[in-house]
């Protein structure tokens, strides 16, 4: 099925936010609060959702999806959701965008809403442009290069089937960065032409030929600015496709920092290295909660000095590396929820 019943937010957060292991873990969807109007303003609404975080045992997360105003949107956010995606078309029902809320309940839950949240922070300058919508959202121009996760939809656009719309901030990026021409891209992107003119001024058949002029243009600035990473992502994109990212009994994975040494043997432990953590307690604590509700019997230990490894002897290694004191934190928030999800699929 393309999607279960009630995984609606995990599965778009997953196809278009670029949180792919979203899916893999437990949640649980508000499809609808009914109150009679006489009822209402008397925090009815708010005891249900307090119920439902009652009645969580076993949840990362509870979701909502919405069609966003500013009173329902206000409502939300003070029942504890944090915005995470803002659809860039108005719904034909409501004429409202779509929004997408997370009400995180434990660790894991915390680190997909704070990369989701941050992902859409990252965007929101191009995002806001493209639709008729001011929530108090602060829009982060921190990190204007280019990253992983902009290498994986800029690959996923340029050599595979990713809509422009789910790699905006990706592209805008990319074309910030580069002096390469892209000029119909440009066009569209930031000199705001509709596709209409854009088809008729570059002469092009119709949409789908602008498309995959785009995707050439893309996948050439890809190449000019960095060959080799560029051929590392083209390969990525064409060998994983969603649904097989967890097939990692046969070949080694690597997803940004996180290298997984494929075992040589059926493996009766996992073994989980942070390179450069440590002996910090601070960080062994933030390790170990996310092991303490799932993985009771995981053991949290610090390796003093440099610390070689190998494959077999029973044992399954998932090394993390380029970790610092500096970015241990995020580091952490990132690698863990791909990490548990994997031992979740092996389990």
């Amino acid at each position: 099925r393309r999607r279960p019943r009630g995984n609606l937010v995990a599965q778009s957060l997953a196809a278009h936010g670029g949180q792919w292991w979203a899916p893999t873990l437990r949640s649980r969807r508000i499809t609808r609060i009914a109150v009679l109007p006489d009822l209402r303003q008397q925090g009815i609404a708010k005891r249900l959702i307090e119920q439902q975080k009652q009645r969580s045992q076993g949840l990362d997360f509870l979701s909502v999806s919405f069609g966003y105003t500013e009173p329902l949107w206000r409502f939300w956010q003070s029942c504890g959701f944090t915005l995470v995606r803002v659809g860039n078309k108005p719904e034909a029902s409501s004429g409202c965008y779509t929004a997408m809320g997370l009400l995180p309940l434990n660790e894991q839950g915390k680190a997909l809403c704070h990369v989701a949240h941050k992902r859409l922070a990252r965007d929101w300058r191009w995002l806001q442009q493209r639709i008729d919508l001011q929530p108090a959202m602060a829009v982060d121009d921190s990190d204007p290069l280019l990253n992983e996760e902009d290498w994986r939809e800029l690959a996923g656009f340029a050599f595979a089937h990713r809509p422009l719309e789910a790699s905006l901030g990706a592209l805008q990026r990319l074309l910030l960065i580069t002096s390469w021409p892209m000029a119909a891209l440009r066009s569209h992107l930031q000199q705001q032409r509709s596709l209409a003119q854009c088809v008729a001024e570059y002469g092009f058949s119709g949409q789908k030929a602008l498309l995959r002029q785009w995707r050439q243009e893309v996948a050439q600035a890809l190449e000019h600015w960095d060959s080799q990473r560029c051929h590392h992502w083209q390969r990525w994109s064409r060998h994983w496709q969603f649904g097989s990212l967890f097939n990692l009994r046969s070949s080694p994975m690597k997803h940004e920092h996180f290298v997984v040494q494929s075992p040589a043997t059926p493996a009766e432990q996992l073994i989980l290295l942070f390179h450069g953590v440590g002996d910090n307690p601070v960080a062994m604590g933030e390790i170990g909660s996310y092991f303490a509700k799932d993985f009771p019997q995981a053991l949290v230990v610090s390796i003093g000095g440099p610390f070689a490894f190998g494959q077999g002897n029973g044992r399954q290694w998932f090394s993390v590396q380029g970790v610092t004191e500096a970015n241990r934190a995020e580091r952490i928030a990132e690698v863990m929820p791909t990490f548990v999800a994997t031992v979740r699929y092996w389990q």
